[in-house]
């Protein structure tokens, strides 16, 4: 039986699930039902995964595509734990991560655990900041506190080192910037890197995937993603009918909350991740000096050392 061999490792809230729409566009790329198989995603709580069987159960069909692909986000912050499986069970595998602004993630990311009420409605961002920068090490290693990632999580460098060391040239490094300005050619760029003719999904046009938002009706929100789980299938299969009833569904549910970020909840951000940006900058800086770095990683060092 086949399994993927092409791993999105992250992030979240970085456009991941529009990269898996373009990708599962294209005719030799073969993709499961669901986008987030995180079968791996167990070890980095310390807890053990299926089967490899039930793994490649997802990839009947297609096992005769070039490319077959998982795509979970939530597999870069394992570490080497899950780099280390990965590379045992999936030795021919490719692996990519989309990294965005960190400060621009943590809002998304906190906007995101508000909508699917993991974390209070009624929470201030600056309350939730707090709460991240307050955890211990020990604590964040608990999956009871993995809503409160949002600083965390974005420590790129941290994260990402272990899978530079293990994959090497094997590991795509791609930013939301290029994604945000166009997704179609992004997504070119993606296909491109993997061997593939980009033509299939260069024409498609852009969209955007999974947009956190702040819903009118909590109750409602929740109600609709009960529905979009249970027929995840159903979309994949019919993304033209999703994007009609999402477009629906923002139109009755979405409200302007207002949201704003303060100048002391900016500067915390800012100063939290600093020294993380510039390390992770350094590392893709001296790895993939061809690798062409978005405005937030270029700083003075690059062009001086």
């Amino acid at each position: 039986m086949a399994r993927p061999n092409f791993i999105v490792i992250g992030v979240n809230k970085a456009g991941t699930s529009t990269l898996y729409r373009h990708l599962r566009a294209h005719p030799e790329i073969g993709a499961s039902d669901r986008k987030e198989l995180r079968y791996f995603t167990p070890l980095r709580w310390g807890e053990p995964i299926e089967s490899m069987a039930s793994y490649e159960a997802n990839y009947i069909g297609i096992e005769d595509l070039p490319v077959r692909i998982d795509v979970s986000p939530s597999y870069l912050h394992g570490g080497d734990v899950l780099a280390s499986a990965i590379e045992a069970e999936l030795p021919d595998a490719r692996i990519g991560v989309i990294l965005r602004e960190p400060s621009a993630r943590c809002v998304s990311y906190f906007r995101f655990q508000v909508l699917t009420g993991s974390v209070a409605p009624d929470a201030s961002f600056s309350d939730y900041l707090d709460r991240c920068a307050s955890l211990s090490q020990s604590e964040l290693a608990s999956k009871a506190e993995h809503p409160y990632w949002g600083l965390w999580g974005g420590c790129y460098a941290h994260f990402l080192e272990p899978w530079l060391e293990r994959f090497g040239d094997d590991l795509g490094v791609f930013f939301f910037d290029d994604l945000h300005r166009d997704s179609a050619r992004f997504a070119g760029d993606v296909v491109r890197w993997l061997g593939l003719d980009p033509a299939p999904v260069l024409g498609a046009g852009n969209y955007v995937e999974n947009r956190s938002f702040s819903p009118r009706s909590p109750a409602l929100n929740q109600a609709a993603r009960r529905i979009n789980h249970t027929f995840e299938s159903l979309w994949r299969r019919h993304p033209e009918l999703k994007a009609k009833l999402r477009h629906a569904y923002h139109r009755l549910n979405e409200q302007d909350d207002g949201f704003v970020i303060t100048g002391r909840d900016q500067a915390l951000m800012e100063e939290y991740f600093a020294p993380w940006n510039q390390r992770l900058g350094e590392m893709l800086f001296d790895s993939r000096p061809e690798l062409a770095l978005p405005s937030w990683l270029v700083k003075d060092w690059t062009t001086t050392t």
